[in-house]
């Protein structure tokens, strides 16, 4: 009876641990088998989003193509009373919200730098906007505005685009400093809003604050924060510099 009874209990065991053996091998398969999906899972979104990334960056860098040929030649400024003109342009999002915009007609010589609100794509699409009005706002058919004219104006036409959908509570806009360049008088008259126009002159170099306003910023205009024009007699060897917050902030 007693080898009996030690047989029957190791048969038990053995089924039981059989059985044990069995379940635990049929948990591992199904473990297996979900990792297995849930790696295919990932790998189809890695995909996914692979091709997505792909499609948007190839499309963001054809838009910076389109955004680089609305940016002037400053080379074709040289000879006109100006012994050299130069860009630093680094955009950190592959499309930048900096710009920088000059023209030229009867003599005058205008350039701006601007800093247009928030990177990348979005700060694309202000810049493209601020481009846009500049151009409309001077021409060989228009007399030559005073600097901080063409500020009031960029601000109230772009105050006029960005409010024409009803939404009031935009915050897009831009600093900025502009300069225009008298070639007969050798003057230089800028306006600038939050931005520094900085002047070389000498062995001494000459800082112009600009007014704490920005473009586009509802809180201020001409009746209670005009922009000022500030004109100075410039010098051969003379230089002007503008920047955005790009340059001293990196």
């Amino acid at each position: 009876m007693l080898i009996l009874g030690v047989i029957g209990f190791l048969l038990f065991k053995r089924k039981r641990d059989h059985e044990k053996a069995k379940m635990l091998s049929e948990q591992k398969k199904l473990l297996e088998d979900e990792v297995e999906r849930q790696t295919q899972q990932i790998r189809e979104q890695r995909d996914e989003i692979a091709l997505k990334n792909r499609d948007i960056t190839d499309s963001i860098n054809y838009a910076l193509r389109i955004q680089k040929s609305i940016l002037p030649n400053l080379d074709s400024f040289v000879g006109y009373g100006i012994g050299g003109a130069f860009a630093f342009y680094l955009p950190c999002n592959i499309v930048s919200g900096d710009f920088y915009w000059a023209t030229s007609y009867n003599n005058v010589h205008m350039f701006a730098c601007a800093d247009c609100t928030g990177h990348g794509v979005p700060g694309a699409f202000v810049s493209l906007i601020g481009t846009t009005i500049l151009n409309d706002l001077c021409g060989p058919d228009k007399p030559v505005p005073t600097p901080s004219d063409m500020l009031e104006n960029l601000h109230e036409r772009l105050l006029g685009i960005l409010q024409q959908n009803g939404e009031d509570d935009s915050r897009d806009g831009m600093d900025l400093a502009l300069v225009i360049f008298n070639e007969e008088l050798r003057t230089a008259s800028f306006a600038a809003a939050r931005r520094p126009v900085y002047v070389y002159k000498g062995n001494e170099v000459l800082s112009f604050k600009g007014t704490k306003r920005s473009i586009g910023e509802r809180d201020y205009n001409r009746d209670n924060m005009p922009f000022v024009t500030e004109t100075i007699t410039v010098n051969k060897g003379d230089t002007i510099y503008l920047s955005s917050y790009g340059l001293p902030d990196q």
